[in-house]
């Protein structure tokens, strides 16, 4: 019964854990797409510190209603001045 009875505590901890998560209850649809001044706009993610670094380097553009968006799982300020693309295109703040 002991046994039993650790096990569920154990359960409704683990569970506790994983809903308070960042982003423990978002959905796919709503990770790769965001809402803007009404726009939808498609974003690829940058979660991992090598997809941050990495950024929109190598990519040839953007097409309209497409971006980046930086998931950062900890508190930091961070910089980030436009970054050209091909065709004289930013990424970045407003031109």
């Amino acid at each position: 019964m002991k046994k039993y009875f650790f096990i569920l505590i154990i359960f409704i901890l683990a569970t506790g854990f994983l809903v308070t998560l960042p982003g423990g209850n978002l959905t796919p649809e709503s990770i790769r797409y965001v809402k803007v001044a009404g726009q939808r706009i498609r974003v690829d993610l940058a979660i991992s510190p090598e997809a941050q670094t990495k950024g929109l380097a190598g990519r040839t553009g953007l097409s309209e209603g497409e971006g980046m968006l930086f998931i950062f799982l900890d508190e930091r300020n961070e910089f980030s001045d436009r970054h050209h693309l091909d065709h004289g295109k930013y990424a970045g703040g407003p031109c």
